[in-house]
């Protein structure tokens, strides 16, 4: 185990573990002397090296802290093997372990019995160990120079470089963003550790760059901007480590405009009626988009026709009667106007059988579509079709077309 750990204090490489250095004859001339291996790396040096970070740790502030020795770098481990015995209920331990190096010298140390029974066990746990390992090694070490393990090129802390000139940032960009109201500023980060950057800006009619704010990445937004103004910004780059700016960058200019984005206008497609706006007056249209009674039963054009009387006329004939141009009532919903065509409707006769005549009157009646709905109207008339003027028209701001009762 000495032998082993002593690879990691020896930066990965396996020393051959000896006893004897030298041996002389009786005229003092060398007989034996010991002969270090050569090169024997058998682990990688930053390997060793990571290993013996853990084990100080170990000693430092672990299970291993009775190893201490005042003034001296020790790593370790130490380590235990469960009593299991029979019968036995106890928290000792068969064996106790603690195998540490200095960067002079390694040691293992081992408490225990060659035979474990109910009588002989270590009743205590690694730590005593450890005491006996700083025990010896502080007498071995006595007038000893303190050394240092060694530290791989590789582990050495490289310096943090500072900005400078070299690496001044050459690529600050900024750019208005109308829907947010904002200015971005992106520019490529410099090489180094924990740098910031300081942004700088500088309004139109204001004399001087004021610091505007440090950002831990390379980018930023500008948030405090005023319409109608031209700002200006740069960057620099900043070590807080030794407080130190780097080089000014490139200076970029960015204007705040307030206007608004035109509203593209619609363009009517062809065919359809264009809609006149509306002065807020409620007057429906002429033609087609106003009421027009009732459809009559040939298909022509709607109107607004008398219901018939219940008594029959007494001269039959069979020539068409032209129906009168109806005038607009007075109503509490929508005003409606008649067109001015007139609808040529058959004058019922006398002779028209009353079976025939109320099938005729529910056929006009399922032809008018929708009735009215108002519980307070007991007409059951036919719901006619109103078509907005406009997109003005408050009373129908999200339908294209409502019915209203004719009565």
């Amino acid at each position: 185990m000495a032998r082993a750990y002593g690879t990691f204090a020896n930066g990965g490489q396996l020393q051959d573990a000896h006893a004897v250095l030298k041996i002389t004859d009786a005229s003092g001339k060398p007989v034996y002397t010991f002969k270090a291996p050569g090169d024997n790396q058998v682990i990688k040096p930053m390997t060793a090296y990571y290993v013996t970070e853990i084990m100080k740790g170990v000693v430092s502030g672990g299970t291993g802290t009775k190893a201490q020795i005042g003034g001296r770098t020790v790593a370790g481990k130490t380590g235990t093997t469960q009593l299991g015995l029979k019968g036995v209920s106890s928290s000792g331990n068969r064996d106790v372990w603690f195998v540490g190096y200095t960067p002079e010298y390694t040691a293992a140390v081992w408490m225990g019995y060659d035979k474990t029974d109910t009588k002989h066990y270590v009743k205590k746990s690694s730590g005593q160990a450890a005491a006996l390992f700083s025990k010896v090694m502080k007498k071995a070490l006595e007038g000893k120079a303190k050394q240092s393990f060694p530290v791989p090129d590789q582990a050495k802390e490289q310096p943090t470089p500072t900005p400078t000139e070299n690496a001044a940032i050459t690529d600050l960009t900024g750019v208005y963003d109308s829907q947010q109201v904002s200015v971005a500023l992106n520019w490529t980060a410099v090489p180094g550790d924990d740098i910031t950057y300081k942004i700088y800006r500088q309004a139109s009619g204001e004399n001087e760059f004021k610091l505007l704010v440090e950002s831990v990445t390379p980018s930023a937004e500008d948030l405090s901007i005023m319409p109608d103004t031209t700002y200006t910004y740069y960057v620099k780059p900043y070590d807080p480590k030794n407080g130190t700016e780097g080089a000014e960058s490139n200076r970029v200019t960015v204007e705040v405009t307030s206007e608004l984005e035109p509203t593209p206008t619609p363009t009517p497609t062809p065919g359809e009626p264009t809609e006149t706006p509306s002065d807020g007056t409620d007057v429906p249209d002429e033609g087609d988009g106003g009421d027009q009674g009732e459809p009559t039963p040939d298909g022509g054009l709607p109107t607004n026709t008398e219901q018939p009387s219940s008594t029959p006329t007494a001269t039959p004939t069979s020539t068409p009667t032209p129906t009168p141009t109806p005038q607009a009532t007075e109503s509490t919903g929508p005003v409606a106007r008649a067109t001015t065509s007139p609808t040529v409707l058959p004058t019922s006769t006398a002779t028209a059988d009353p079976k025939v005549k109320k099938r005729e009157e529910e056929k006009r009646r399922s032809r008018g579509g929708n009735r009215c709905r108002d519980r307070h109207c007991g007409s059951g008339r036919s719901l006619n079709p109103y078509r907005p003027r406009s997109a003005s028209d408050k009373r129908v701001r999200a339908c294209l077309f409502f019915v209203y009762c004719t009565k």
